[in-house]
């Protein structure tokens, strides 16, 4: 005998009520894509707001797309055509981009996002933090290319942490690492991906709960048809 799962649907819709929906991404433009960025649109070199983001200065952040004279080097994640930059220099010796996050306290949530720097003659120190806090250290970014060279991925930096407040900044901070005319440095940044970490067990757990539902659906149907060939 065939079970159908179609009958078991209203099962698998209670089974799935009794667990809390995963939310994805909950980052806002996490490929700093809009306004459009430099040279698809927007002014030279592509400084601005970038929607979802706060700017230390706008001076000095921005957007680009692939060719733009922040983004001269690496090829991004498949799909992501646009990245975010800090630019650093005597001028602006550090600099940040940041999100506030909408978080559940006590969660674990894993976190992963593309960079690269321009080339250039001198490379930021760079860090990630969460309401100042580190959770990616601070470090000397290089070039994953040189400039106008393409045939490299970005470098891809992930970990999580665990939320202790309903909202959050999450920022990116870039700093001068060599001071002195004409020398500056830019990160760039894209794939910003901040995802609630499933609690162990979860999915087991949902696993079984669907089955005894559809088991004690098919029991019940069999029930059924045996009072009905019985009268």
């Amino acid at each position: 005998m065939k079970i159908s799962i179609y009958a078991c649907a209203p099962c698998v819709a209670l089974a799935l009520a009794a667990f809390p929906a995963l939310a994805g991404n909950i980052v806002v433009d996490p490929n700093f894509s809009s306004p459009t960025p430099f040279p698809t649109g927007g002014s030279y070199p592509g400084y601005g707001a970038v929607d979802g983001w706060t700017a230390s200065t706008l001076d000095f952040t921005g957007n680009n797309t692939i060719g733009g004279p922040f983004w001269d080097n690496g090829t991004a994640p498949d799909g992501i055509s646009t990245v975010g930059f800090i630019q650093v220099s005597d001028n602006n010796p550090t600099g940040s981009l940041s999100q506030m996050l909408n978080l559940d306290p006590g969660t674990v949530y894993d976190f992963s996002f593309a960079e690269n720097v321009r080339d250039s003659s001198t490379f930021p120190e760079v860090e990630v933090l969460l309401d100042g806090t580190v959770i990616v250290a601070q470090s000397v970014l290089s070039a994953v290319d040189t400039g106008g060279d393409y045939s490299d991925p970005f470098a891809i930096v992930s970990g999580s942490f665990t939320a202790t407040s309903s909202t959050q900044t999450l920022e990116f901070r870039a700093s001068e690492q060599v001071s002195g005319p004409d020398q500056d440095a830019t990160w760039l940044i894209t794939g910003v991906d901040v995802e609630a970490t499933p609690e162990p067990g979860t999915a087991g757990l949902m696993s079984l709960a669907l089955a005894g539902c559809c088991i004690a659906g098919f029991r019940l149907r069999r029930k059924r048809a045996n009072s009905f060939l019985s009268a």
